[in-house]
């Protein structure tokens, strides 16, 4: 049934001549079979930023799992930021930006969405996951070596 979804969609998307590119739905459906997780059930802490190697490897993960995985295949940095529920609440989350369209682990959506409010970007999500993950090994002094550490690879969001 997926495949005939994102048969008729791409379709969709080839006749209107408008949309995202192909690309994008690929690299979504890549993983879109892979399990939601938080961190606090897979790695017992609040927030954790996996490498893709680490994402790929459990097939699970929360958004900036995602959005990791979407960034290294797109070539784009991942956002961070907040999204609001059809509830009214915001509450954190990671995305990617590839043309016009934002790419996260909900699907594929117009850049224009108003749900997303950027906050930053990071260009090397890579880079960004091992310093994330230094930092939980160092208590006390986390945010501090986290803030340090990452700031070079840190920019305003689009």
């Amino acid at each position: 049934m997926r495949d005939i979804t994102f048969c008729l969609i791409l379709t969709l998307y080839l006749l209107s001549g408008a949309g995202c590119s192909p690309i994008e739905y690929r690299v979504y459906d890549s993983v879109y079979h892979y399990q939601y997780k938080t961190d606090k059930e897979l790695y017992g802490v609040d927030d954790y930023w996996p490498t893709t190697q680490q994402f790929k490897a459990l097939k699970q993960g929360d958004c900036d799992a995602y959005a990791g995985y979407f960034s290294e295949q797109l070539n784009v940095p991942v956002t961070i930021g907040t999204i609001r529920h059809r509830d009214g609440h915001y509450e954190g989350h990671a995305w990617v930006v590839s043309g016009d369209y934002i790419v996260d682990n909900l699907g594929v959506h117009s850049r224009d969405d108003s749900r997303y409010k950027p906050i930053y970007s990071i260009p090397n999500w890579q880079q960004a996951a091992l310093i994330q993950q230094a930092s939980l090994k160092r208590g006390a002094k986390a945010k501090e070596y986290f803030s340090r550490q990452l700031s070079p690879y840190v920019s305003l969001a689009y």
